[in-house]
């Protein structure tokens, strides 16, 4: 009976022990750290207004036109708002066709995917497979619309263009945008 008593006593002391513990950790931060901000005089009066916003008219500013490249041709970056844009880089990238980030990637050449460097076999072909792949992501997983029965055709021979043509990933995704309506567009 003894040995009972004991158990329960040292199990009673660790759970308090460890309430205690946790309780104590969500007061870590100082008192004097914690109420800083609010007691600075120079953050009572702080202006939390955002330059070139009017409040009263509503005005936002708009954005600036896209910067041409030091070569002084047009700005070939993606367009973060448009589906098309985004669901092409997104699955070359998860496909290890193009390895670069959505704002850098729409200046690389078709040319430069990764499919056209296997010696395996004819461009057409590595077109269609790589159409195949991308349509079927867009169709089964993504939700997207062919706008024609033959999309997929269009853009195996879009990709095959693209490469003869020295078109980008931005052009590309403009041809995409052609062929496919995307989920809440």
């Amino acid at each position: 009976m003894n040995n009972w008593k004991q158990c329960t006593f040292t199990a009673v002391i660790v759970a308090a022990v460890g309430f205690f513990c946790v309780k104590g950790s969500h007061r870590s931060i100082p008192g004097d750290l914690r109420d800083a901000p609010a007691d600075n005089a120079a953050f009572q009066n702080f202006n939390t207004a955002i330059s070139g916003v009017n409040k009263d008219t509503g005005n936002i500013p708009l954005p600036k036109a896209p910067v041409a490249n030091k070569t002084g041709a047009a700005a070939c970056g993606l367009i973060h708002g448009d589906k098309a844009h985004i669901s092409t880089w997104y699955d070359l990238s998860n496909l290890k066709e193009i390895n670069t980030n959505f704002a850098n990637s729409g200046c690389i050449k078709i040319a430069g995917l990764r499919l056209w460097h296997r010696a395996s076999a004819s461009s057409m072909s590595q077109a269609e497979e790589l159409a195949e792949k991308l349509d079927s992501t867009w169709v089964k997983l993504s939700g997207a619309k062919r706008k024609t029965p033959e999309s997929r055709e269009l853009l195996a021979k879009a990709l095959i263009y693209g490469l003869d043509n020295g078109k980008d990933i931005r052009w590309l995704a403009d041809r995409v945008h052609e062929l496919y309506t995307f989920y809440k567009e």
